[in-house]
């Protein structure tokens, strides 16, 4: 970041991961988070408002083709991009219950 250059950050949902973009945040970065649309518009707009306190922008990525151009301006913008890289959003999976109920995971090997 000192040499002018961006930072792309892959995580995992592993502890408070969220607490990250805080710190990043709280030593002037420039933040922002890729991520995927969710089912539930309510859940998406308090995940977004939270994030957006932090001083985090969010960038949800919804047409495939869009990607590349969001990245790159990113990229331009010398911010730091961060994102879930355990996050299933369709394709192949396992499917484990998640409290009770069935449902598809990426898997983590």
């Amino acid at each position: 970041l000192a040499g002018g250059k961006s930072v792309v950050a892959l995580t995992a949902h592993l502890g408070n991961w969220e607490l990250g973009l805080l710190v990043l945040e709280s030593c002037r970065e420039r933040v922002a988070i890729l991520t995927a649309p969710m089912a539930s518009a309510n859940m998406r707009r308090k995940h977004e408002a939270f994030r957006r306190r932090l001083g985090v922008e969010v960038v949800t990525l919804g047409d495939p083709a869009g990607y590349f151009f969001e990245l790159k301006r990113l990229l331009a913008e010398k911010k730091i991009i961060t994102l879930l890289a355990d996050r299933y959003v369709g394709g192949s999976g396992a499917e484990i219950p998640f409290f009770g109920q069935p449902g598809r995971r990426t898997p983590a090997n």
